[in-house]
């Protein structure tokens, strides 16, 4: 991560970088609800670039994987997560249903996330529940 890291932080991404990822946990930092928020708009807006650091980082060959709670995955960012080619997208389950709508504060995350690991399924990518 840390190669990858310096790479985002050279090409001036520094704030983005910091936000992608599991950085919050790797540096001990509480993660909420309103980092996870950030997070999430953090990987929206670099995955519409169209000169995204992934093309760079797939240059380079790095592994290239998502961890989300894909709540925000809809069709249309579930073809770019695809045409980025990632190798692997983990989708956090905190639970049955109850329980992760209750732990991440959003009735109907649950069936969102489930949606998610579908559509990633049926464009091909390489998922898993965590």
């Amino acid at each position: 991560m840390t190669i990858a890291r310096d790479h985002l932080r050279r090409n001036r991404l520094d704030r983005k970088a910091e936000l992608i990822g599991d950085v919050f946990l790797d540096r001990g930092i509480d993660v909420g609800e309103r980092a996870d928020r950030a997070r999430d708009r953090a990987r929206r807006h670099l995955l519409a670039r169209s000169d995204h650091p992934l093309t760079r980082a797939r240059e380079l060959g790095f592994h290239l994987g998502l961890s989300t709670n894909g709540t925000l995955i809809d069709a249309p960012m579930a073809d770019r997560i695809a045409a980025h080619g990632f190798d692997y997208v983990g989708i956090s389950l905190d639970g049955l249903r109850e329980t992760h709508d209750k732990f991440r504060r959003l009735e109907g995350a649950f069936d969102r996330s489930l949606a998610a690991l579908r559509m990633l399924r049926d464009r091909g990518v390489n998922i898993g529940m965590r």
